[in-house]
């Protein structure tokens, strides 16, 4: 009896948890940010590259969540082929986001050679622009469902001639009732 009163109990906190994180996915999409791909010369100042290292910054935690989103959406649709494609992506996501934070550390940590500086900025310009196209993959595994149409089960057939559900085709109303005795 107390198995069965502890399994009812972690399934209610198992539905709570879970219900909760369906309402955070149902929410509106996300919009999408543009990724602003413009790079800086060699010879620009630290407070340019760290300026727009954290431009950056914000573009891959946009994506990140945009990808978590479309893991929410593909569970919702319980679609197995469309949840592995975005899972496929969020690993090389968080990868790549791992690389990035590395590289924008190494970047702040204000490296006085200008050939190492250059060289930690180009990686974290590489790292977010690799997050933001795997982001770009994972929206073409969910997409829209094409075969919305295709998949209806619906026919439209031609006129009948002689359809009974248009009533009487030949105009003449009902015909009284006969006697029903030849003996009046």
């Amino acid at each position: 009896m107390k198995s069965l009163i502890k399994m009812w109990q972690v399934g209610l906190f198992a539905a709570i948890v879970g219900g909760g994180s369906l309402i955070a996915y149902s929410q509106a999409d996300p919009p999408v940010t543009p990724m602003p791909l413009h790079t800086l010369n060699a010879q620009a100042s630290m407070v340019e590259m760290l300026g727009h290292a954290d431009e950056l910054s914000t573009h891959v935690q946009d994506d990140l969540r945009q990808i978590k989103h479309l893991q929410g959406q593909a569970r919702k649709l319980k679609d197995v082929i469309k949840l592995t494609c975005v899972n496929d992506k969020a690993v090389a996501i968080k990868a790549e986001a791992n690389i990035f934070d590395d590289s924008l550390r190494t970047l702040r940590a204000m490296v006085p050679e200008a050939a190492a500086r250059a060289a930690a900025y180009e990686q974290v310009t590489t790292s977010a622009v690799s997050v933001h196209q795997s982001r770009v993959a994972a929206e073409g595994c969910v997409g829209e469902n094409t075969l919305t149409n295709e998949a209806s089960n619906s026919f439209a057939h031609p006129a009948f001639p002689d359809d009974p559900t248009l009533g009487d085709p030949y105009g003449n109303g009902v015909e009284p009732p006969a006697y029903a005795s030849p003996y009046n």
